[in-house]
């Protein structure tokens, strides 16, 4: 293991090689602004604030247990985050980085707001593309905000978090290969739009695309979508396939439909695609229905 004050007043160490330890202690190099060269080949877990404020590090590749809170916050030219196996990625962990493309082969849960500045929101984030093989949940607000990421790339994963990537205004390619679920409002005002959005094998809790740019959508063996999970949200193309419940007004509001392909729904609620204002008109040229047992009041209002 290495202390906590192992490097302290070392302000011109600028490269750290190792090839193997333990634990790094807590801000064991936080504050050295001229490290611009860290090499770990494996260690133990990365204490919080470990490399807090250095802000000459441009890239990092970490194979390691746990990784603290604020383990990398303030590292403002970090481009580049590789991480090939790691526990827990802490809350605020690559918060206020200059962080453009993350690659996650496997780790476990991205605790709430890991890669966010959570002092400011609403700052403009760098971040472009979020690549993930393998990893447990990922928390609310956990990529909130970054208004340029365009690529998300997830394979598996427990579940995402309420808002984890809302208000990504820049979206355009999201891929979903695993998840059990898509939390409350995780995707809320997303997309530039999202060209083409396949979701499968999962379930969708209330509001979790509301207000998102989805071009052509298609759910397919989703055991749950629930109230209002594409309310208002600008989709164009939509293909429903064996879903085994449609909460309500679960398309609500989403005038630009134009073209409806719904085939093994057993039951299509009250006001699922209802629009709420008439004056507003709609663009809906084709519904097609196929095993269809039920639908209910001003469904396609």
């Amino acid at each position: 293991n290495i202390a906590a004050n192992a490097f302290a007043n070392c302000s011109g160490l600028q490269s750290v090689v190792i090839g193997v330890c333990g634990d790094l202690a807590a801000s064991v190099f936080s504050g050295k602004s001229k490290l611009a060269t860290v090499s770990l080949g494996t260690c133990g877990n990365i204490g919080d604030s470990a490399f807090n404020n250095c802000t000459a590090l441009t890239s990092i590749t970490l194979n390691c247990g746990n990784i603290g809170k604020r383990a990398f916050y303030g590292c403002t030219n970090l481009k580049e985050a590789v991480i090939e196996n790691a526990g827990a990625i802490g809350n605020s962990a690559f918060g206020k980085t200059g962080l453009q493309t993350l690659r996650i082969t496997a780790c476990g849960d991205i605790e709430n707001q890991a890669f966010v500045d959570n002092s400011n929101l609403f700052g403009n984030h760098s971040l472009r593309t979020v690549e993930i093989d393998t990893c447990g949940k990922i928390g609310s607000s956990a990529f909130a905000y970054a208004k340029n990421l365009q690529t998300v790339k997830i394979g598996t994963c427990t579940s995402i978090g309420s808002l984890a990537f809302g208000f990504n205004s820049a979206l355009q390619t999201v891929e979903v290969d695993n998840c059990a679920s898509i939390g409350k409002n995780a995707f809320q005002a997303a997309g530039a739009p999202i060209v083409e959005l396949h979701i499968q094998n999962c379930a969708i809790e209330q509001a979790a695309f509301y207000m998102a740019k989805i071009q052509t959508l298609t759910l397919e063996n989703v055991s749950d979508i629930a109230d209002a999970a594409f309310q208002s949200s600008t989709i164009t193309n939509l293909t429903l396939s064996h879903i085994t419940s449609l909460g309500e007004g679960v398309f609500a509001g989403c005038k630009g439909l134009t073209n409806l392909t719904i085939e093994d729904v057993d039951t299509i609620t009250e006001g699922t695609f209802k629009i709420y204002d008439t004056t507003l008109g709609n663009n809906v040229e084709t519904i097609t229905l196929k095993n269809v047992n039920y639908i209910g009041n001003y469904a396609f209002y």
